[in-house]
């Protein structure tokens, strides 16, 4: 399985999406996928740069829960989780 099917397969994706990277990123690689139905970002987090990604999603987590309970109508930009 190729990496693109497996990131499609992990976020339940259909096969006709095109991804197209983002070269602007110093630190993380980026790419952005869509199809007609749907917009995603896709970062890979550099391992190197950041030695505990799993904090980072934390983080994400936590403000993302907040703002859904203290403020819903705020717009903010937290992660999918992958089918497993």
């Amino acid at each position: 399985m190729t990496p693109k099917e497996e990131v499609l397969e992990a976020y339940d994706l259909p096969d006709n999406v095109e991804v197209e990277p983002i070269n602007n990123g110093l630190i993380n690689s980026t790419w952005h996928i869509k199809n007609s139905h749907n917009s995603f970002i896709l970062q890979k987090i550099n391992h190197q740069v950041f030695k505990d990604p799993d904090a980072i999603a934390s983080n994400v987590r936590m403000i993302a829960d907040y703002l859904l309970k203290k403020n819903p109508q705020y717009l903010f930009v937290s992660q999918i989780k992958t089918n497993s």
